[in-house]
């Protein structure tokens, strides 16, 4: 059957089956700063599907898998799916509020405006390749250096570095059975009397200015209005999927019973929401 083999002990053969899957692991974005803040950056986003290098599990094994609570007015927090060793993505970083950087992280925070050294936070923390993430938006960001603002800057997402007040967008893939976009960046908190709109959250989960991330999706929380205005937005929660090609749904265990588990075209696939374990029995 396709998706797995045998594992041989001995001459006679025999043992436990082990099978290749693909994996999706996202992070938890960061949250929103005050006031005049950037918007926090997506959390990290890592995945085998399509075309990457599976991992192998091994049947009758369980296997943690930890999901990254989204931040409130700090850095998200990690995912991780601990199958043949731990493979962790990094929480986005926390928007920068006055006068004051971006955090780094899986996607990096947008720093605050109103400041000479202000700096959109790095992306890909971990130092992954392929990278996790990208940096968010900073008067001293891509593209040079910009006139000091009243707004606050978007965080950066997973389709690229922020570039304005707007979080970056994340990034579509499709190994639930259908494309789903995630690890958009938070917009920046705005100053509309002086002419300077709030931010738009990035596609994937992304906050506008006061609002928040999308849970599930990984999104950064938007960043606080000027003179404390609006609220500060936190990032989206994290999530993690494993597709096993060839492995029957109702041979695989999840728990808790939050966390589910589906047929697509003859692949089981695992959708982890919260904290737990997956076991394919």
């Amino acid at each position: 059957m396709f998706g797995y083999r045998v594992l041989g002990f001995g001459s006679g053969g025999g043992g436990a089956a082990t099978y290749e899957v693909d994996y999706l692991v996202i992070a938890a974005g960061g949250g929103g700063s005050s006031p005049q803040a950037g918007g926090g950056g997506a959390g990290g986003f890592r995945t085998s599907f399509p075309g990457g290098t599976k991992l192998e599990m091994i049947g009758g094994t369980s296997y943690n898998v930890t999901i990254g609570t989204g931040g409130t007015n700090a850095d998200g927090g990690d995912s991780s799916l601990a199958v043949e060793t731990t493979l962790p993505s990094s929480g986005g970083g926390k928007g920068g509020g006055f006068g004051t950087a971006g955090n780094p992280g899986g996607s990096g925070g947008g720093s605050s405006g109103n400041s000479s050294s202000d700096q959109g936070g790095a992306g890909n923390k971990g130092g992954y390749s392929p990278v996790e993430g990208y940096k968010g938006w900073g008067k001293t960001g891509p593209g040079g250096a910009h006139a000091p603002s009243t707004r606050g800057w978007g965080g950066g997402g997973m389709s690229g570095a922020a570039s304005t007040y707007n979080g970056s967008n994340g990034l579509a893939n499709s190994i639930s059975g259908s494309a789903v976009t995630y690890a958009g960046g938070g917009g920046g908190g705005g100053h509309p009397p002086e002419g300077e709109p709030p931010g738009s959250g990035g596609t994937g989960g992304g906050g506008p200015a006061s609002g928040n991330g999308t849970d599930g999706l990984g999104g950064g929380g938007g960043g606080q209005h000027n003179t404390g205005g609006g609220a500060i937005g936190a990032g989206g929660s994290g999530r993690v999927i494993i597709r096993m090609p060839g492995v029957a749904h109702t041979d695989v265990t999840v728990a808790p019973g939050t966390n589910t588990v589906s047929n697509d075209g003859g692949d089981a696939v695992a959708d982890m929401t919260v904290t737990g374990t997956v076991q394919i029995d």
